[in-house]
């Protein structure tokens, strides 16, 4: 398990993010509803997960793998704090959070 229900998930820069809500397992791939209690105005909406913070930009959420990566952004899409599609896809190969002041894998 990379991290279990009621940790509190943090950027890279210690601000806090969210809550856990359920075990999340190293391929249990990125899920809107895996997340609560989301601080700094930053939420989910519907099955969009933002991936960066709200205050300073830094990840909370990454892929376990650069490579092969998902398709860059291109256009609007690069404005958008959500991950995309490619981006969900992605993850779902292998997923690390950032949990205290740690990368969880």
């Amino acid at each position: 398990m990379i991290a279990y229900k009621g940790d509190t998930v943090t950027c890279e820069n210690g601000h806090e993010i969210c809550d856990v809500t359920q075990d999340i397992g190293r391929y249990s791939g990125a899920n809107a509803e895996m997340f609560t209690a989301w601080r700094r105005g930053m939420s989910s909406e519907g099955d969009q997960l933002m991936r960066h913070c709200s205050l300073c930009g830094a990840e909370f959420i990454r892929p376990m793998s650069k490579h092969p990566a998902p398709p860059q952004r291109t256009g609007l899409q690069c404005f958008r704090p959500w991950l995309t599609e490619a981006e969900f896809a992605y993850m779902a190969r292998g997923l690390q959070l950032h949990i205290g002041n740690e990368w969880r894998r």
